[in-house]
């Protein structure tokens, strides 16, 4: 890179306005230079406003400072880039990403490799969103993919290894990741799988040490920080977290350590120092959605659900299309018993992401609960059910909304599912018992009325399941 560097300089001098020097000297520049780099796109965007070549280099700009609006409105400006480069679909994806909006982000990966099947980065960036889905086979495919194209491709060594974690392949990660650790000794990303398999076996010590090792040799990246500081809130050791962060000077501490330390005074039930510590984080870095949501759980968690209705609002004001945010806004509608606020809200999440499932599954229940639009609701239980097919909560909604709508054997379907799952549920229990007394199961309608009322659960419809279980004892 040196050596380019050098001769893009040379060029640049001969040829000033030269905008094919001028792209490649800023992407030469980008990593340690933005500045610089910066003159250089100016120069190009000056030139032709739409060169999709600068536009690029801009958005890669916004997107490494964080500033991921900007980056879906500078790729707009020009009708080829998308379709020419392949490095634009993929950073959208990882604006996607950022925004916690998986699907968004997969079917960018996917166009990207459609502008360019061999670009490894989308295709490894589209691997380990598949494997964060539990899509491990479809994720194998993508390593296998990649390895054929460059059979020593990193990345894809170490996600081919992962994949054996998640699967508890434990006899097939191991020497993979003793040789990839052979091979690049001086890989922070191979350390770090290496500490996360140590790890998942109950090696404590020669994980904190393979940790420690990836953090040496990637000191400023905060993924490492993260793995070190989570490794020792799992392991219960909060002091040595506290230590390794409290460490770091004043001066040099960013978002992340002061929002780690909220984590880990939050785990410690030091309440009040996590309140601080996320506040502090949000000094730094007002927009990070990810301390607003901790400092919402905490409010939440001590019952100041108008403090964390505020927070909520900051951050939407910041970033309305933040499906999750609203969402929780209207779960804590809910507890406030301001139903028609919790629909709003949850309508608002589905406006911004239509598939995002727990705003989905809530509002479905709700409509379901007071018998309204109740065509509405089973689309929004479907979708939620789609998308999560072994959660019991989704299954219990679906089950409900047929219920409403008289389709009592497709209901029980969905409730026997559900009381598979977690048979000690009374609500779940409670509304089989009324689908049995539907499908004429008075026994079984019985038996799961008393399971319901023997839980030592409190659950709102126990007044309910008592009447139920005097109706149907009346009608023997």
């Amino acid at each position: 890179m040196p050596d380019a560097r050098k001769l893009l300089f040379d060029l640049k001098k001969t040829y000033p306005d030269n905008l094919d020097v001028a792209g490649k000297l800023a992407a030469n520049l980008l990593p340690d230079d933005v500045v610089r780099a910066r003159t250089e796109i100016d120069q190009i965007l000056k030139a032709d406003a739409a060169n999709a070549a600068g536009l690029l280099l801009l958005g890669q700009i916004q997107f490494n400072s964080g500033e991921y609006d900007k980056v879906e409105e500078t790729f707009k400006k020009s009708p080829t880039l998308k379709s020419t480069y392949p490095q634009a679909e993929f950073l959208l994806g990882q604006v996607a990403m950022k925004k916690g909006q998986t699907d968004q982000a997969q079917d960018h990966f996917q166009k990207s490799l459609s502008v360019n099947s061999r670009y490894l980065p989308a295709r490894a960036a589209l691997a380990e969103l598949l494997m964060s889905k539990s899509k491990f086979a479809d994720s194998r495919t993508e390593v296998k993919t990649m390895l054929a194209v460059q059979p020593n491709f990193v990345p894809a060594l170490i996600l081919d290894a992962t994949l054996d974690l998640a699967e508890k392949k434990y006899s097939d990660a191991e020497p993979k990741l003793t040789a990839l650790v052979k091979s690049q000794p001086n890989n922070s990303l191979v350390h770090r799988q290496m500490g996360l398999y140590y790890d998942a076996r109950g090696r404590t010590s020669d994980a904190e040490k393979s940790l420690l090792r990836a953090l040496e040799l990637q000191p400023d990246t905060q993924k490492g920080l993260q793995d070190l500081i989570q490794f020792y809130m799992r392991t219960k050791q909060s002091d040595k977290a506290i230590q390794r962060l409290t460490a770091v000077p004043d001066d040099k501490k960013q978002a992340l350590h002061y929002e780690l330390l909220g984590l880990v005074y939050a785990q410690a039930a030091r309440t009040s120092d996590a309140e601080k510590a996320y506040q502090m984080a949000l000094l730094k870095d007002p927009s990070n959605t990810n301390t607003v949501g901790y400092l919402v759980a905490l409010y939440l968690k001590s019952g100041r659900l108008d403090e964390g209705l505020k927070e909520l609002d900051v951050l939407i004001k910041g970033n309305p299309s933040n499906a999750g945010a609203h969402t929780v806004k209207g779960m804590i509608f809910e507890q406030q018993g301001k139903i028609q606020e919790a629909k709003q809200s949850y309508a608002q999440a589905l406006k911004v992401d239509p598939n995002y499932e727990t705003a989905g599954n809530n509002l479905a229940f709700l409509l379901a609960e007071q018998g309204q639009d109740l065509n509405t609701a089973l689309g929004w239980a479907q979708m939620a059910r789609k998308k999560q097919p072994d959660n019991p909560g989704i299954a219990d909604t679906l089950g409900w909304v047929y219920f409403k709508l008289g389709s009592y054997l497709l209901a029980r379907d969905q409730l026997q599912f559900a009381v598979g799952k977690q048979p000690d549920n009374p609500v779940f229990q409670y509304h089989l018992a009324l689908i049995y007394k539907e499908t004429k199961q008075i026994p079984e309608a019985q038996n799961a009325l008393k399971k319901a009322l023997n839980s030592p659960k409190d659950f709102k419809e126990k007044s309910l399941a008592q009447a139920a279980l005097k109706d149907i004892a009346s009608l023997k």
